[in-house]
């Protein structure tokens, strides 16, 4: 629990940070280049996520094999991923380098030759990322949490001061937008190849063997490939098709609220999830049996802890956050937003339920869940947005699509590692779905924040949270604050 602790406050302060400086670059475009500039830069991140997915398609699971191996074997399997992602990561590159306007159209709705010129320019921020995605799990494996702290903050400080400039640029030039994206990336991996070798990556890699990969190597990922190729498709659909769908039914200004709405919902749980999954999928995979329930309950209880305060305080206080994040052009994302919060609320819970299918390599059942949740988000969202039900339907797909996911792992976890939330993280996690709905009904729609009602429901979700630990927990977290430590 104490490690789990540290590692997570450790991780949590800089994504705290790098989070900022995100919303800080955000406001800056939104300032800048208002709804629609937001609007065209979320799509052209979403081209080098997907790009980046799909490059790296066949390395599924390298986090876990790289944590569970050392010496030889270790250095085989990076060696594999290696020669895996590059055929992958050159055909989808050729993609965006040969097929530009196919792109721009089907995800702009647009043909303008700024627009295909900024397609083809995130082809070296593709390359970046698939070349990040491969080093980024190198440090996760040897448990370097300050290195990946730092290069969080890193990138987004590179971020933030290049907004103002680039945003200003963007205005006739939309396509200096890629900039935003390669450049901070770049950085990111200069500094990886820098402080690997310092950090010891390398002399793990050491040991008596044959160190060229194999059909062992291979086949290890062959595990993790049928599986990554489907949710990467699924993933493709499920995003990219309803960002297009919004784009074609409302324009580049959709765009821009829903990825104001998606954003700081993502956000706020990224918070949590990253701080938590850097530390807890490579222990889960290199722990006992007997240890991995140890290690789940307390991750559970942690993220319910975690994810309450911050759903409640953003569902309270959502006007005043998207006015002072954003503008006030963007409160119309306030009807997707607040859905998006409630649904985030499951999914901290849900990842903690199929964290152990991930580590572990249990594929198949991880697999179906996961599809499933694309399948019914997908459905709900595009049909909705077709049927012009507006923005709120794709929240409405996610939180039924996490309705879903949470009470499949759920059962899976049980049956499959003996696993089920204790009586008190079951009651913290009702009692906090029901702040949260309280919360969320006393301030739906609206516009300005409401005084009297925001800082005590707040403070009502903190408290909950802190009681919602053991005292042991307490007492060990209460001992890893610093004027604690100096004491």
């Amino acid at each position: 629990m104490r490690a789990l602790i540290k590692a997570t406050a450790t991780t949590a302060g800089a994504t705290i940070i790098g989070q900022v400086l995100v919303l800080v670059t955000n406001k800056i475009l939104a300032q800048t280049l208002g709804a629609s500039g937001i609007g065209f830069y979320s799509l052209l991140r979403q081209i080098q996520d997907t790009g980046t997915a799909a490059g790296t398609l066949g390395v599924g699971g390298l986090v876990q094999g790289l944590a569970a191996r050392n010496g030889a074997a270790r250095a085989r399997l990076f060696a594999a991923a290696g020669l895996i992602a590059l055929p992958s990561g050159l055909a989808v590159m050729a993609l965006l380098l040969l097929a530009p306007g196919e792109v721009a159209s089907r995800l702009f709705d647009s043909t303008a030759p700024d627009t295909i010129l900024a397609v083809m320019l995130c082809v070296p921020a593709v390359a970046l990322g698939i070349l990040y995605a491969l080093l980024h799990p190198a440090l996760n494996a040897i448990r370097a949490i300050n290195s990946l702290m730092l290069l969080g903050i890193g990138g987004g400080v590179a971020t933030a001061l290049l907004a103002f400039p680039v945003a200003r640029m963007a205005i006739s030039q939309p396509q200096a937008l890629v900039v935003l994206i390669g450049v901070p990336i770049l950085l990111q991996v200069v500094a990886i190849l820098i402080v690997m070798p310092r950090l010891g990556w390398w002399r793990s890699l050491r040991g008596d063997g044959d160190k060229s990969p194999g059909a062992a190597e291979f086949k290890y990922f062959a595990g993790f490939f049928g599986l990554n190729v489907t949710l990467t498709a699924l993933n493709i659909a499920t995003l990219v098709s309803p960002r297009a769908a919004i784009v074609h039914d409302q324009g580049l200004a959709g765009a821009g609220l829903f990825a104001a709405a998606w954003g700081l919902g993502g956000q706020s749980l990224g918070l949590v999830l990253s701080s938590f999954g850097i530390y807890v999928l490579p222990t889960l995979a290199a722990a006992a049996v007997g240890d991995r329930v140890r290690h789940l309950q307390d991750a559970a209880t942690l993220v319910i802890g975690a994810s309450l305060p911050l759903v409640v305080g953003l569902l309270a206080f959502k006007p005043l956050v998207v006015s002072l994040l954003f503008s006030a052009e963007f409160l119309p994302a306030i009807a997707l937003l607040q859905i998006l919060l409630i649904g985030n609320y499951l999914k901290a819970l849900s990842w903690v339920m199929a964290a152990p299918m991930l580590a572990t390599a249990d594929l198949r059942p991880y697999f179906v869940i996961e599809a499933g949740w694309f399948v019914i988000f997908a459905a709900i969202a595009l049909i909705g947005i077709y049927q012009g039900l507006g923005l709120p339907i794709v929240g409405v797909a996610f939180v039924v699509a996490y309705v879903f996911h949470l009470g499949a792992s759920a059962i899976l976890a049980r049956r499959r590692f003996n696993f089920t939330l204790n009586r008190r993280s079951s009651l913290l996690f009702l009692g906090g779905a029901l702040l949260i709905a309280a919360t969320a009904a006393a301030t739906w729609n609206a516009q300005s924040t409401n005084w009297i009602l925001a800082p005590p429901a707040t403070a009502a979700a903190c408290v909950m949270a802190l009681f919602g630990l053991t005292p042991s927990q307490r007492g060990k977290l209460f001992a890893l604050l610093p004027w604690r430590r100096g004491a």
